[in-house]
């Protein structure tokens, strides 16, 4: 495979990498040597999105934190990049259609 068919394996191996947060777009656009627009868009030549993928790395450690009980979800909020536990709730919503604490609740 080319740098270019795999460049959205790139892409997740570099919203992998960080354990706080998950890197913008900016930042995984200029560790590939690229400009946002660029990326976006060669991305999207390929079907994917920054931004789904983006979203798919943070559900992926979301699920991980949550299986640690010593952890608030102010925490895995805070781990995860978001600003405040009102934004992370709301994602965490539309992903599983329970709130963070009915989710762990049933773990």
């Amino acid at each position: 495979m080319n740098r270019r068919e795999n460049l959205p394996v790139r892409v997740l191996v570099l919203l992998h990498s960080r354990e706080e947060g998950c890197p913008t777009l900016r930042m995984v656009a200029c560790s590939l040597r690229m400009s946002s627009r660029t990326l976006n868009r060669r991305l999207q030549a390929r079907g994917f999105s920054f931004r789904n993928l983006q979203s798919g790395v943070r559900y992926a450690r979301t699920l991980q934190l949550m299986c640690q009980r010593d952890l608030s979800i102010d925490e895995i909020a805070a781990r995860l990049g978001y600003s405040n536990q009102a934004n992370f709730t709301r994602v965490f919503r539309r992903w599983t259609g329970r709130a963070p604490s009915v989710f762990r609740q049933q773990l």
